[in-house]
């Protein structure tokens, strides 16, 4: 008695169900097997970027990255969102290097090994500015990832008094431009450390924002308005507060704000 025929519609779902459990376990694995692993999402509604996580399980050498790419930096590409691969490769390139990953991919997700190919000259271009290193970096993924480039740190270094190329790797991150620190630097009446700008981009401080604290409270610290941001204290609540306590600091009002308080306390 013949065989019975596999239809070509259960022959397709069983490879699309092989290569999912394929996937499946290349992703599990990143946790357990040493070795650097690259595994990414689809986003139906936001065809325009993939989340990509990286993880290096070398002996020594631990770490895991992840963010929001945009799929135009997936270099080399040989398959588009939504396609099957069993042979995916795609490869992320910055000044710093390249990140090469090949691995596998179904319509939602993908999952594989990675290897870098470091720009040798990159760490050295950064020195050439005078920028230093905290620690020296083994390699150069953050820098490839977030596309910073030789350009991007002399304009930070120029503009900031920044000294660290980490803190550089930093404001590229949180996406600050040197458009943004200038406003910061005009509205802050002097240049802000790179310290003073980092703190000031993971709250998007804005000028307006510094030059009506500095009206009411003109040795205002960029930190102490920073901390005004962050708590979300309003420019009004700031104003009543001095108003009726003209040597009350930032900080007091930050935390009379903070507990619900009013600005203006019945006692005064």
């Amino acid at each position: 008695m013949p065989e019975p025929t596999i239809s070509f519609r259960n022959f397709c779902l069983r490879l699309a169900l092989a290569i999912f459990l394929l996937v499946y376990a290349a992703s599990t694995a990143q946790a357990q097997t040493p070795g650097k692993r690259w595994s990414l999402a689809f986003d139906r509604k936001d065809t325009q970027s993939v989340y990509l996580e990286l993880s290096d399980n070398d002996a020594g050498n631990f770490s895991h990255r992840s963010l929001m790419i945009a799929v135009s930096r997936l270099n080399q590409a040989n398959f588009k969102p939504g396609d099957t691969s069993t042979a995916a490769h795609f490869e992320i390139t910055g000044e710093a290097g390249t990140i090469v990953c090949d691995g596998v991919v179904n319509a939602e997700s993908g999952a594989g090994k990675y290897t870098v190919r470091n720009n040798p000259q990159f760490l050295s271009q950064l020195r050439g500015l005078g920028l230093r290193f905290e620690e020296e970096p083994d390699d150069l993924v953050s820098y490839i990832l977030h596309d910073m480039s030789v350009g991007y740190a002399r304009q930070m270094k120029a503009i900031t008094d920044v000294a660290e190329a980490e803190r550089v790797l930093k404001m590229k991150k949180l996406d600050v431009t040197p458009q943004y620190v200038q406003t910061l630097n005009t509205a802050a009446g002097k240049k802000l450390s790179g310290e003073d700008v980092i703190m000031a981009a993971k709250v998007d401080l804005r000028p307006d924002f510094i030059q009506q604290i500095r009206a009411l409270r003109s040795d205002a610290s960029i930190e102490e308005i920073v901390q005004l941001k962050k708590k979300d204290v309003p420019v009004d609540y700031v104003k009543a507060a001095l108003k009726c306590r003209s040597n009350v600091s930032l900080d007091d009002i930050v935390h009379d704000r903070k507990y619900g308080r009013s600005a203006c306390p019945a006692s005064y």
